[in-house]
Parts: structure tokens; C-alpha cells; sequence
């Protein structure tokens, strides 16, 4: 039985429904794996709900893999000068990438 499911029912049984009965759950919840995930990824929100997640660092990488691999029938520049030229071209900062990196080490 789930635990979310454990802990009403034994209210029931009981017919205990204080805030220390219902503090059984939180306490088992806390102890169990899922408890323990959520404690462990508490900080993630912050990260995973900035705009520049989903809107330009996919494109970013995408610009920058486009760059390196694409059979122009040109000679390859390299790397990093694709990288800084795709960084260039986003408007995006590098103090708001640096940002964005120690958030995720953060919430990591």
C-alpha cells in the first residue's frame, strides 16, 4: 500500500484525525526514498524554472552543433570560434549563463 494511502487510512481506523496523526505521514514521508529525493532536489525549481532553459540554451547548442557539423562543402572553423560567434549571435550574457551554472550546481 502507498504511503499516501497508509496514512488516511490508519486516520480512519483510528478515527485520530489531530495534526499529530496527520504528522505520521509527513515523518514516514520524510524517512521513505521519495522523502529523501525530495530533499535532495529541493533546490531544483529554482533552476529548472528559468525562461532560458527551454528558450535559448536548446537553440544555442543546436546553433553551435549546426556550426561544427554542417557539410558546407567549406573549410571547418574551429570550435570555440563557432562557440563565441553562436554566443555572440543569441544576445544572451555571459554573467547570465555563468548565473545559470552555479544555480544548477546549486540545485544539484
Amino acid at each position: 500500500m502507498a504511503l499516501a494511502d497508509w496514512a488516511p487510512e490508519k486516520a480512519f481506523q483510528s478515527m485520530d484525525f489531530s495534526q499529530q496523526a496527520m504528522d505520521v505521514y509527513l515523518s514516514e514521508l520524510s524517512s521513505s526514498f521519495v522523502g529523501k529525493d525530495m530533499a535532495t532536489y529541493a533546490k531544483a525549481p529554482a533552476f529548472l524554472e528559468r525562461p532560458r532553459m527551454y528558450k535559448n540554451y536548446g537553440r544555442l547548442a543546436a546553433e553551435v552543433f549546426y556550426g561544427i557539423f554542417n557539410h558546407d562543402l567549406k573549410p571547418r572553423r574551429h570550435m570555440r570560434k563557432v562557440g563565441l560567434d553562436v554566443l555572440k549571435a543569441s544576445g544572451l550574457k555571459l554573467t547570465q549563463i555563468i548565473g545559470d551554472v552555479l544555480t544548477g550546481i546549486r540545485a544539484l
